[in-house]
This record gives C-alpha cells, sequence and structure tokens, in this order.
C-alpha cells in the first residue's frame, strides 16, 4: 500500500483514491510537509482527513511488512525442488 499517493475510503463499499486525483483532494488530503501521513476520508464528510493526525507511519509501516512477513512464514511451506530441477523456474 503507497501511503504517500493513496487515500483509503470506507463509503461505497470501501476503495482507495488518489490524494493528488483533483484539486480538492490535494486540498485536503495531501500535505507536502507529512507525504508519508495516512489519509482516510470521513464517511460523514468525504473532505474530512480522519487519518491526519495518524503520526510516525513510517514505523507503522515496517511494523505491518514485519507482521506480514512473520505470518505468511507460518502458513506457507518452503518449495522444495526435485533433484535437478531449479527453484527458479
Amino acid at each position: 500500500f503507497n501511503y504517500v499517493t493513496t487515500g483509503i475510503s470506507v463509503r461505497h463499499d470501501g476503495f482507495y483514491f488518489a490524494k493528488g486525483s483533483s484539486a480538492t483532494t490535494r486540498k485536503n488530503f495531501w500535505n507536502s510537509s507529512k507525504p508519508f501521513g495516512l489519509a482516510v476520508e470521513n464517511p460523514l464528510d468525504p473532505t474530512a482527513d480522519v487519518g491526519g493526525g495518524a503520526f510516525r507511519m513510517q514505523m507503522i509501516r515496517r511494523v505491518f511488512e514485519h507482521a506480514f512477513k512473520t505470518l505468511l512464514a507460518y502458513v506457507s511451506e518452503p518449495m522444495v525442488a526435485m533433484e535437478g530441477e531449479s527453484i527458479l523456474a
């Protein structure tokens, strides 16, 4: 998920939107001093950013990335190549 360019909306069953797709989204969801800021659209007021107060997003992103890799390691089995077979093929 690219926090720099993408925002999250929960309206209409949820979707992602580009933070800079229009002048309105740039004004409401893009902050050049906090490019890694989380942009979450308020479902009651689409012009309000409820994720704007989030801080240390780069650290949070690393923690989620580590959690994902840890969970993935527990649910997936390593591939065992047969003799003469490449694991890259």
